[in-house]
C-alpha cells in the first residue's frame, strides 16, 4: 500500500467515526421525503460534524438508499460517482428530482386550490404558501395569496362577511 492510499483510508476511517459522533442521518429513499429537504437536513449534520469538503461526497454516497444510488449511476454513466464531487452529485440529483417547473403550470394549480371539506384554515393557508412558492409571484406575493384564500375559503359565512365588508380592519 502506498502512503496515499494509507492516507485515504485513515480519513475514510475518521469519516465513519464521525459519521456516529452527532446524530444520524436515514438513507435518502426519495418515496420517503423529498430531496431538498432532505439534502438540508443533510447538510446540517455535515456542519455540525464538522466534515471537511474532501469527504462530504463519501458521506453522502454513503446516505443514498440502494435505488437512489442506481438512479445516480444512470444519470451519470459513463462516469462513476467517486470521480464527482459533493456539489456536482447533489446538483445531478436535483435535476433530476426537482426539475425547473413550468410557471404556468404551477400558477394553474395554485390558482384551482380551493379549501377541502373539514380543512382548517391553517392548513388552507400552509397548502397556498407551498403551491406559491413556485409561482415566482414577487412583489405580488402577499396579494396573490390574500385573494386566493378569500377565493377558496368554503362555508358561506365567511363569503358573507367577506362581500359585505365586515372583514375589513378597523382603524
Amino acid at each position: 500500500m502506498n502512503i496515499q492510499k494509507i492516507k485515504e483510508y485513515k480519513e475514510t476511517e475518521q469519516l465513519a467515526v464521525k459519521m456516529a459522533t452527532i446524530g444520524r442521518v436515514p438513507e435518502f429513499e426519495a418515496t420517503k421525503e423529498d430531496f431538498d429537504s432532505y439534502l438540508e437536513r443533510f447538510e446540517r449534520w455535515l456542519a455540525a460534524n464538522e466534515i471537511k469538503d474532501g469527504k462530504k461526497a463519501d458521506g453522502f454516497l454513503s446516505v443514498l438508499g440502494p435505488t437512489e444510488y442506481g438512479l445516480l449511476k444512470g444519470l451519470i454513466e459513463p462516469m462513476k460517482a467517486v470521480e464527482l464531487n459533493y456539489a456536482e452529485l447533489t446538483e445531478t440529483l436535483s435535476r433530476y428530482f426537482k426539475p425547473k417547473p413550468i410557471l404556468i403550470a404551477e400558477r394553474f394549480r395554485f390558482y384551482q386550490r380551493h379549501q377541502s371539506q373539514g380543512e382548517t384554515m391553517a392548513d388552507y393557508i400552509l397548502a397556498l404558501k407551498r403551491l406559491a412558492s413556485t409561482c415566482e409571484f414577487a412583489r405580488f406575493l402577499d396579494d396573490a395569496l390574500r385573494d386566493k384564500f378569500v377565493c377558496g375559503l368554503t362555508g358561506m359565512w365567511s363569503h358573507k362577511h367577506i362581500t359585505e365588508g365586515s372583514c375589513q380592519r378597523r382603524t
